[in-house]
């Protein structure tokens, strides 16, 4: 008897023990129910509570796991979304959704590389999925690898209508950054003319006009040429520095011409060759009339952010039709992009002139100086500044001085495509030597200006005010000089 009682009670254990077994399961599975239909409702506070419930018993079950993870990611908590979702993936891999739930946690993260290498992952298991095809394309964009990211985003344009826009935008970003220009057009200009949405539309727009830009940057040839007509207040004292002219008021008609070819026209290094001519004539003072041409070799070299260039400058000028002075210059340059928006320019020069008709002016310069550009961040305006110190040591003791330069610009866009432009400029220059009383200049120049292009970007016209006041301890070079100038600029 005593034996059956002790069987019977050991059968009702088990059946109690498994009833409660079964209970905690169920009651489990309630709580994940729950969980995921707070979810699908988008009340995540409400699913994350079930779906800990349910993991209280067991922490590590993947499938509960995966979505408490996919909750997190909802709740824009990516580092708790990434521990639940790898506690899941530790557990069972195979979980439908989990590996791309993985990477899109790492994507959300900013870990680009170990993202896209899932996204990879999944588009090679699963062709059809699009989303991994789109986003494996923006992990790769982000990591610069821009040509694998092309074929990605082309071919979730092509799985799917509602990412065709999308996709060829971003293809067609990645071509530019490789500088297939054509195929960027191409891309773009497809975007532009079958995008639904207006902000797709005029993000193509915008980059299809960066494309043009960027592209006539990289061309080997450029050109730059303007034309001005201006009146000037005082021609004699011209900074050609012809002597012996009564200072008088002139109009006078210029044009520039600057132009260049790249022989190796890589993005990290370039060779060329320039030209520059530079001639004015004058309405009455036909003796200021000043010719200047150079010529310029030239190579670059860029790592990363820093760049390295020198230029060699051999010109010569004419005044009145008369040879006036060569001019030899050498001019190493230190680049620095710091970041988008701040750049930093270095530079050296050494230079030697000859003067055809005053043999006392003859002497090598020798310069340094520095330059600052900030892109504002409507990317349009522009301040830079900058400073230089030269020094000449001449033939004639007299024409030895130091130089001290400096200036600042600002370009802001103001009204109708018109552009305002305002500069200050002040120079000192110190004349030195032994045999009469000693020198000093200082310079005051203030510019402003308002441009326009016309037709196209390549094209605009410029007019521009400039007043120049010049102190000096010689009361015979003390001078003021108003000019006023109408410009057409032309850049290819």
């Amino acid at each position: 008897m005593a034996r059956s009682c002790k069987v019977a009670f050991i059968v009702l254990f088990v059946l109690l023990s498994a009833s409660l077994v079964h209970a905690q399961e169920e009651s489990r599975e309630v709580y994940f129910d729950f969980g995921v239909f707070a979810y699908e409702d988008g009340d995540y506070e409400d699913a994350e509570a079930n779906l800990k419930k349910a993991l209280e018993p067991d922490p590590f079950n993947p499938l509960y796991n995966q979505y408490l993870g996919k909750t997190y990611m909802e709740m824009g908590r990516y580092e708790e979304a990434r521990e639940s979702l790898t506690r899941a993936w530790s557990a069972d891999q195979d979980i439908p959704g989990l590996k791309y739930d993985m990477a899109f946690s790492v994507y959300k993260m900013e870990i680009y590389s170990s993202a896209a290498k899932l996204f990879v992952e999944i588009t090679e298991e699963e062709p059809e999925n699009v989303l991994a095809h789109y986003y494996a394309g923006i992990c790769l964009y982000k990591e610069a690898d821009y040509m694998k990211a092309i074929d990605l985003f082309i071919a979730a344009a092509d799985l799917s209508p509602s990412l065709e826009a999308s996709g060829h935008l971003y293809a067609g970003m990645c071509y530019l950054k490789v500088e297939e220009f054509d195929k960027a057009t191409e891309k773009l200009e497809h975007v532009r003319d079958i995008a639904e949405q207006e902000s797709l539309r005029e993000q193509a727009i915008k980059w299809l006009d960066i494309t043009r830009k960027q592209k006539r940057a990289r061309s080997p040839f450029k050109c730059y040429l303007d034309t001005t007509l201006m009146h000037d207040s005082n021609v004699g004292l011209d900074p050609s520095g012809v002597a012996g002219v009564k200072p008088v008021s002139d109009l006078v008609a210029s044009i520039y011409l600057a132009t260049k070819y790249n022989f190796v026209n890589r993005k990290d290094h370039t060779v060329g060759i320039g030209y520059t001519h530079f001639q004015n004539k004058h309405q009455d003072v036909s003796e200021q009339d000043l010719t200047m041409s150079a010529l310029t070799l030239y190579t670059t070299y860029l790592w990363g952010p820093v760049g390295l260039g020198l230029k060699l400058i051999p010109d010569y000028s004419w005044v009145d039709g008369e040879g006036y002075m060569t001019n030899l210059e050498l001019k190493p340059e230190l680049t620095w992009k710091i970041n988008d928006r701040l750049r930093a320019k270095l530079h050296w020069n050494y230079s030697s002139n000859d003067y055809l008709q005053d043999d006392g002016k003859d002497g090598d310069t020798i310069k340094l100086g520095a330059k600052a550009y900030y892109l504002f961040q409507n990317k349009v305006s522009i301040l830079s500044g900058g400073f230089s110190q030269e020094k000449k040591d001449a033939d004639s003791d007299v024409e030895n001085y130091t130089y001290l330069k400096t200036h600042l610009e600002l370009s802001i866009p103001v009204f109708s495509d018109f552009t305002f432009g305002a500069a200050g400029k002040y120079y000192v220059k110190n004349y030195y030597n032994s045999s009469t009383p000693k020198r000093k200049d200082n310079t005051y120049t203030l510019i402003t200006s308002l441009a326009k292009p016309l037709v196209s970007d390549w094209l605009r016209v410029a007019g521009q005010v400039a007043y120049r006041k010049n102190d000096s301890t010689d009361n015979n070079e003390e001078y003021d000089k108003k000019t006023i100038s109408l410009t057409l600029v032309a850049n290819f």
